[in-house]
Parts: C-alpha cells; structure tokens; sequence
C-alpha cells in the first residue's frame, strides 16, 4: 500500500492524542448501495470552508417515510463551492456534499462512530486491526491489492485513521475514476473477507508498529498517563494491538472482527 508508513499510529497530543493509524502506508433494504454510494460520494468539507450546518427536518410516515430537510449552509462569500447535507431516515445516515467545479479530482470519505473504546476487553487493538483489513479484499472485489491499485491507476490516494471514538477513511481520484473508486470503497462497508491467511499477514504489520512505538518518548508519557485511569475506565486500555492481544490472528480473531463490523459498520 502507498502509504508512508502502514497503519502508523501517530504521536500523541497532551491528554487525548488520536490513537490510531495515520499516514497507513446500511441503508434502505432495498437498496443498500445506492443510499451508500450516495453517503460517501464528496462527503469530506473542506476545513478552509468552515461551514455551519443548521438544520430542520420532519418525519412522516411508519418509519420516517419521507424526509423534509432544509439546510442553510454559511460560508465565505468568496467561496464559490455548493453544500448540501441530507439524513437518510432508514438508518440515520448523515451525509454533506460538496460541489467544487474547480476541482481537479473529486474526494469522498467516512466517518464511522466507533473506535477503539469500542474494542472488546479480550481483543484489546481489534477496532485499529478492522481498520487495516477493510483495504485487504471485499466480496465483490477480493484481490487483496485491488483497491489500492485502482486507486493509483486513477491517480488516487487513501489513507484511514483510528482514534477512540470514531474510524474515518479518506480518499481522492481522478473524475474518471470516481464511479467505480467509490463503488470498491464502498464494499467496505457491505461485504469485507477478513480471510484468515490475510488476517495473519496483517497481524504482523499491526505488531511491527506497536514495537515501531516503543521507544517513543511521546507514546511513553501517554502510556503513564494512560496508566492512572481507572481500572474500569476505557481510557487505561491498549489499542494499537499486538501478536498476544489479537490472540496471533487465529479463528476467534477472525469471528471477532466480523462481529465488531457488523455491530459498528453495518447501518
């Protein structure tokens, strides 16, 4: 993968630094794709923006039915892209587009709420480990370098990042790319093969950068810091995950993670 360091977690912030990788080198029932695809398509807001979404929506019907929403989006005058943000009712979905005609390639990203405080106590390190295999092979699209080389053939780019609440990814391509560059990221989140032989694989890329951080002195501190939380506090766990936490990559490695997908994933 074309990343500067794969599944790299990066340094932490004083207090609360974002634990995860950094620089890594649901929907309706009838239509899960569609209300996907439509969820990731140009969903990152540019921060130099600094747009404020206010929001009023109304339901109607059995399950919401039908969505009225209005939103007022305020930004610069000078900045000359077009927002919109919907909420699909079925599950609850939160998307913004964003329209730049200027743009010389499009981007799309996730954020998914869920992190490694969602990590079960016996797989400390399981929501950073999900992280890297999502990349490793889907369903539709199981050649475990697939999605990167798309990507780079459409001169793309990806990258993912956990931290404790929330895992997000992030992408760029070129126009000609976007359909199907959004169509493999979106098997993400629909039907990912977290095969045991690439499970084990990844396992060591994930232990490599526990022992990269070691002798950190930045991670040092954290892990003291992290060291007088409560016994019963989220905050005290490890979560960059190891050989030994992930129980070596075997069968209930496996069952693990597509449990904690489908709890945290699946809309």
């Amino acid at each position: 993968r074309q990343r500067s360091q794969p599944g790299s977690i990066p340094p932490p912030a004083p207090l609360m630094p974002p634990l995860g990788s950094q620089f890594r080198g649901g929907s309706a029932p009838s239509a899960p794709l569609l209300l996907l695809a439509l969820a990731l398509a140009l969903a990152l807001l540019p921060s130099s923006a600094r747009a404020a979404l206010l929001l009023r929506h109304r339901h109607r019907g059995p399950r919401g039915g039908e969505l009225q929403l209005s939103a007022q989006v305020q930004k610069p005058s000078t900045d000359h892209r077009q927002y919109e943000y919907v909420t699909f009712p079925e599950n609850g979905l939160k998307v913004l587009a964003v329209e730049d005609a200027h743009a010389a390639k499009a981007g799309f990203a996730v954020a998914v709420e869920a992190g490694s405080f969602y990590d079960p106590k016996e797989f400390p390190g399981l929501a950073h480990f999900c992280e890297h295999l999502l990349f490793l092979g889907t369903k539709k699209y199981p050649d475990e370098a697939s999605f990167d080389e798309f990507m780079a053939l459409h001169d793309g780019s990806n990258n993912a990042f956990t931290e404790q609440e929330r895992t997000v990814f992030y992408n760029e391509v070129g126009h000609t790319g976007f359909d199907e560059g959004m169509d493999r990221f979106a098997q993400f989140f629909i039907a990912p093969l977290f095969k045991q032989e690439m499970v084990g694989r990844e396992l060591n890329a994930v232990n490599s950068e526990h022992e990269k951080n070691k002798p950190d002195q930045g991670r040092r501190l954290w892990e003291i810091l992290r060291g007088t939380a409560r016994e019963d506090s989220v905050l005290g766990r490890f979560y960059t995950g190891t050989t030994e936490s992930l129980h070596r990559g075997g069968a209930d490695a496996v069952a693990a993670l597509r449990k904690y997908h489908d709890a945290n994933y699946c809309a």
